[in-house]
């Protein structure tokens, strides 16, 4: 017999490999291997669903990072293994649902919205305080003014549509993206670190 968190689990990934709006209940239904009348057993509709299912994706993501933050050896390490896992969940993602989410699902976008403005924004503001502490990143910097582009920048790299009209692909841009970003805030103590681990790939930025 189903569960509620089994079928918050196979709901998400189904949504992240089909969409959301695109995907109906009986799809659902069909694609968890369960009768629709088990999925009304939990959950009252499908946005009462897509609204579980994002408040799990956002608490999960949260307990990663910071389980991420606590393991990682300086602000650096920190900055990269965060980027790592966003961008691998949006790699992963369909390229719609974001879309789907903000038109179509207000309350399960007011969730992504706080996750991203308020934890996101500020565990990259931190990250940014950290470095500057440790004399890895520049102590001239506005922290709140780049951490608000990072999380733009997550935005585009979202957006496949976007790329696509310029003849980018995701993997294109990935690395020169953390480039962009470490190379404007390190101090030449960061990039000596950077360098010690090989991050520029034997390849002068």
């Amino acid at each position: 017999m189903a569960n509620r968190q089994d079928i918050i689990d196979k709901a998400e990934q189904v949504f992240l490999r089909y969409g959301i709006k695109s995907v109906t209940m009986d799809d659902l239904a069909r694609e968890l291997g369960h009768s629709k009348k088990t999925l009304y057993q939990y959950f009252d509709n499908k946005d009462d669903l897509v609204e579980h299912v994002m408040k799990y994706h956002v608490d999960r993501t949260q307990q990663i990072i910071e389980g991420l933050l606590e393991r990682a050896e300086n602000a650096i390490d920190a900055y990269l293994q965060i980027n790592q896992h966003h961008y691998q969940f949006i790699r992963e993602m369909n390229p719609s649902i974001l879309y789907d989410i903000q038109k179509y699902y207000p309350s399960s976008w007011h969730h992504f919205h706080l996750h991203k403005n308020d934890f996101v924004k500020g565990v990259i503001r931190d990250n940014l305080q950290q470095g500057i502490e440790e004399g890895l990143f520049r102590p001239d910097m506005n922290v709140d003014v780049i951490a608000l582009f990072y999380i733009y920048k997550m935005e585009v790299f979202a957006d496949a549509q976007l790329l696509h009209e310029h003849g980018l692909e995701r993997t294109q841009c990935l690395p020169e993206i953390i480039k962009y970003h470490l190379l404007g805030i390190i101090t030449p103590e960061g990039r000596a670190y950077l360098e010690s681990q090989k991050f520029f790939d034997h390849e002068e930025a």
